[in-house]
């Protein structure tokens, strides 16, 4: 249980970020992969390709999400 609640400050840290760039949307969708967020991350890896270019490890992140 301790992991959920580090993963909650994560997305508090990340939600209050003035800016988001690729390097923090790559943590945050890397996160969402090794806890099992499939789903949750595919979301989000949406809302970043509308504002943040993505680059290739967010393609590797986001076809990991794919095969889960």
């Amino acid at each position: 249980m301790q992991n959920v609640g580090a993963w909650r400050n994560a997305w508090r840290v990340f939600n209050k970020m003035p800016s988001q760039d690729v390097v923090t949307w790559n943590a945050i969708l890397g996160g969402c992969a090794m806890h099992g967020h499939g789903k949750e991350a595919l979301n989000h890896f949406e809302q970043m390709c509308e504002g943040v270019q993505q680059n290739d490890i967010a393609f590797f992140v986001s076809c990991q999400l794919v095969a889960m």
